[in-house]
């Protein structure tokens, strides 16, 4: 959590090349040929209607989004009951949260007589908030295509009680070109992205306007990716894939990160054993007092056998990893189980996991996960040798559906997100108490989830789900910024032909953090202090007005709460939103 001396500058294309000239290739070829995949499936299982589905999108509680999507359904009686026809459209979280990446997906109707291939979003609302949000496919041939994904979300500010600025913005770009023959499938993709954070969070009562004042910069960091996927037609080769991604900010923080993996199986035994090989390179570099670099790599092999019998499915599996790296603490080598059971019993499914993995985490990972963590963190590899959980899925009647399961994690060094301790002797803007820096240590969790969905009705389903977790740590007194409690409430209606209409909402419970601080006269002094749970509700509807056009409307953050997901960052309160969509063809 060491600090630099160096004032933040703006961010230059000097701060983007501080790693070597490889990373300044690598960039070059993104802007000319970055993508996303843009994948449109449909099922026509439901007789005249057809569900068009873009990206699977699973919500999550614990990053605090807003959740635009109806979760999968847990029996089949749920989509027997749909009698309307959905799009998965990308639409930007219109988000109190200031989410790091804002496209979600969100079901709006549309018309199965007719599908175009791009499609056009604007909405605006208080606060400043401009939301856009483009997705198109070009057609070069018979076998080549071009897709493309374009989306800004931001922000004045305006959040109560809040003298420094406030404002926030994120903007993508994915490009995709696939490429499709008898002997094999080709796609090269990438993406380059530019955000911006304020360091606005700060303790109440601790400091002077007159100090404040030093507080003139946010943060702003780019992204960039690049990766390639190939599917021979080889009978002993699956897929091989590699990955390129980069970050670097203002700070003068740089990081990349390249994972090579392939998909091997045996000719004579393809459908029950099959092989991953990956190798996954890290470089981050970071401006102490004296220029760190920080190197790691890691080895994976996961050979795996599929037995299948009846309704027994079983997975049967290990996998070894292998770390190069400087860190004293970390295992060179790791063993891991990799098994997964599934059991059908009538209408019942019965699941069994056990699992484990070294997770090597990025500076581009846990900015996405916490917009306010700090530059200059050591960051290191978490190690879990045992996952274990089983669960239950089942039908309760016709209109119900329940599931249920319990987990075990045994982790050490796992990372846990802190605020930065203060220093009297500040020249930072994250260094007032109002950015996050990790504490380490071994963790043990445990957890249980619960679900409840209901189809009673012809053109609704609603959705309830809770998480309990129990958390046994070896150093630290408390997983900080970890809730015991987490739930979620999802109602997705149809109200007719042209109109649709969603409400989601979330329960967060109370998080311990720690705020340590150090002068002269008092020493070294620690405080735990308590981050009170919240509820969040939202709302949004959507109105087709013709088969190219349709309105929508938002309402987020209804009781206007002024709650807090990291530390002192309050959330702007209730926030109204309106905007048109366009579907069109070239």
């Amino acid at each position: 959590m060491k600090t630099c001396n160096q004032m933040p500058q703006r961010l230059t294309l000097q701060s983007l090349m501080i790693m070597n000239k490889q990373t300044n290739f690598f960039l070059f070829i993104l802007f000319m040929m970055s993508s996303i995949t843009y994948a449109q499936i449909e099922n026509d299982s439901l007789g005249t209607q057809t569900v068009n589905i873009e990206k699977t999108f699973i919500p999550s509680v614990t990053e605090a989004k807003k959740i635009k999507s109806v979760p999968e359904a847990d029996n089949s009686s749920a989509v027997e009951k749909l009698k309307t026809t959905f799009q998965i459209q990308s639409i930007p979280v219109a988000s109190v949260f200031n989410p790091a990446k804002p496209n979600t997906r969100k079901l709006v109707l549309t018309d199965v007589n007719k599908f175009f291939a791009n499609r056009l979003m604007m909405m605006a609302g208080n606060y400043g908030t401009l939301i856009a949000d483009f997705s198109g496919a070009f057609k070069l041939s018979i076998n080549k295509k071009v897709s493309v994904l374009f989306d800004h979300y931001g922000s004045q500010g305006g959040v109560a009680e809040t003298k420094l600025e406030d404002d926030f913005s994120a903007t993508h770009l994915e490009l995709d070109f696939s490429n499709i023959t008898r002997s094999n499938e080709w796609s090269i993709n990438g993406l380059v992205g530019f955000q911006k954070r304020q360091w606005y969070g700060v303790p109440k009562g601790l400091w002077h306007e007159e100090q404040l004042n030093d507080i003139n910069n946010g943060h702003q960091w780019v992204t960039y990716s690049l990766g390639s996927v190939l599917k021979p037609d080889l009978d002993w080769l699956e897929k091989m894939e590699i990955q390129f991604d980069g970050i670097a900010d203002n700070y003068d923080n740089a990081e990349i990160v390249v994972l090579a993996e392939t998909l091997a199986q045996l000719p004579a035994f393809e459908d029950t054993f099959q092989s991953t090989f990956a190798v996954q390179y890290r470089k981050y570099q970071t401006p102490q007092e004296e220029d760190q670099t920080f190197d790691h790599a890691l080895f994976t092999l996961s050979p795996t056998f599929k037995i299948q019998s009846g309704d027994l499915s079983l997975d049967l599996g290990a996998s070894g990893y292998y770390q190069l790296t400087d860190d004293p603490d970390a295992s060179e080598i790791l063993i891991v189980p990799n098994i997964h059971l599934s059991y059908l019993v009538d209408a019942l499914v019965l699941r069994f996991k056990a699992t484990g993995k070294v997770d090597q985490h990025t500076y581009r990972n846990f900015l996405s996960r916490n917009n306010y963590f700090g530059p200059n963190n050591s960051i290191s590899a978490e190690e879990i040798p045992l996952h274990l959980s089983a669960g239950v899925e089942m039908p309760l009647s016709s209109d119900w559906g329940w599931n249920a399961s319990a987990s075990y994690e045994s982790a050490k060094r796992k990372s846990m997100f802190v605020l930065n301790a203060i220093d009297e002797n500040i020249f930072q803007d994250y260094s007032f108490g109002n950015s996050f820096g990790l504490l380490i240590d071994d963790i043990k969790t445990s957890s249980f989830k619960t679900g409840l969905m209901y189809t009673g009705f012809d053109k609704a389903t609603i959705h309830v789900s809770g998480t309990y977790n129990q958390f046994s740590t070896s150093e630290q007194t408390y997983f900080f910024n970890r809730p015991n409690l987490e739930a979620a409430l999802i109602i997705n209606a149809t109200l007719s032909d042209n109109w649709s209409m969603s409400l989601i909402g979330i329960f967060f419970g109370d998080r311990k953090d720690v705020l340590a601080y150090t002068n002269e006269a008092n020493g070294n002094l620690t405080e735990t202090i308590n981050i009170s749970s919240f509820a969040d509700i939202n709302w949004s509807t959507v109105y087709k007005l013709s088969e190219r056009w349709s309105a929508e409307a938002r309402v987020n953050n209804i009781f206007d709460a002024k709650q807090a997901r990291w530390g002192f960052y309050n959330v702007q309160g209730i926030q109204a939103l309106v905007g048109l969509h366009y579907n069109f063809d070239w």
